[in-house]
């Protein structure tokens, strides 16, 4: 029979407990007669490792032989890859194994369909913009985070979503050039990631249906940094915009980290409290920075400067650990 630990075993405890059938006093006795974790931390750490090896000797030796092997048995070899990976999760998911053997396996197979699309493309010498690779990757994995409820599947969407606007950036430069101009066309990405920011934070309060919360808390944590960083990014002065633009950007980016870290506040995130933070902090430095060359350029200028960010980065801290504190 498997051990059981005092992790698995306690919320059964805390069941029978409302069900009437123990007390506190004997559920912590309970408790008492079983360890913390029955999770043996070495066999995780050398398996990783020698996996890792192993995995990493057999890509040497496909990728010398690379040439020499047929390109049937290279497609054959990516798909028996795909389709083991998702039986391997599916089975894992359902015989309720560790949530970290499914997630691998549903991590390997939402990657393997793109490398799937690059090995056609390969072999049939098909010729075209990195941005139809993408996307088409991305309407092929489209719904499998929804299907499999799956934490690396989503991350690996999100990513894969910015990783197609770049290359939307890079591959349609002439059109943007166009449009925004010669001197706007960087701007036409801080766009771009503006509307990723509020479009992954709007579709992630969906994740509430299904009671997924760390989805919802990894798409607003994704949607938030892109926002901040877009902005903060727009802030930066470029020939030909108005030079008080910038104070009105950061300022705006200033007035969002305080939103973004009383949202974490209010709905127990130490995470996104940390991004604020993080965002609040940057803006008072840029700005320190920004206006240095307006001010006197003496010693004692960055000598009170030091002290000044010395003295904030305490204060943060603090305010942070108070906001944390009362979570607790």
């Amino acid at each position: 029979m498997k051990r059981l630990s005092q992790k698995k075993l306690k919320p059964e405890l805390e069941h029978w407990q409302k069900m009437g059938f123990l007390n506190s006093e004997q559920s912590e006795k309970i408790l008492a007669l079983y360890p913390k974790s029955n999770v043996n931390w070495w066999v995780y750490v050398f398996s990783i490792l020698g996996g890792v090896l192993l995995v990493s000797g057999v890509v040497l030796i496909i990728a010398s032989n690379w040439q020499k092997i047929p390109s049937l048995i290279k497609f054959s070899g990516l798909l028996i890859l795909l389709m083991g990976s998702f039986i391997f999760s599916v089975e894992s998911q359902y015989r309720s194994r560790h949530r970290a053997r499914w997630e691998l396996g549903y991590l390997c197979a939402s990657i393997f369909p793109l490398l799937g699309m690059m090995l056609i493309s390969q072999i049939f010498h098909v010729h075209g913009k990195a941005t139809f690779l993408f996307l088409s990757w991305l309407l092929a994995i489209g719904l499998l985070p929804y299907l499999t409820r799956s934490v690396s599947t989503f991350v690996i969407f999100l990513l894969g979503i910015a990783i197609c606007l770049i290359s939307a950036w890079i591959d349609f430069a002439s059109y943007w050039t166009n449009v925004a101009g010669e001197r706007h066309y960087a701007d036409v990405l801080c766009f771009m990631f503006f509307g990723f920011g509020v479009l992954i934070i709007f579709l992630s309060q969906f994740w509430k249906i299904f009671k997924e919360e760390r989805q919802q808390s990894i798409g607003e944590y994704v949607g938030w940094l892109a926002l901040l960083l877009t902005g903060y990014d727009y802030g930066f002065v470029v020939e030909g915009r108005p030079e008080f633009v910038w104070v009105l950007v950061w300022f705006s980016v200033f007035l969002l980290a305080l939103w973004v870290i009383y949202r974490g506040f209010s709905q127990e995130k130490v995470h996104t409290i940390n991004l604020g933070f993080v965002f609040v902090g940057l803006i008072i430095l840029s700005f320190f920075i920004r206006l240095v060359g307006t001010m006197l350029k003496t010693g004692l200028l960055f000598i009170v400067g030091g002290v000044v960010f010395i003295g904030l980065s305490f204060l943060l801290q603090h305010l942070r650990k108070r906001l944390l504190g009362r979570m607790i």
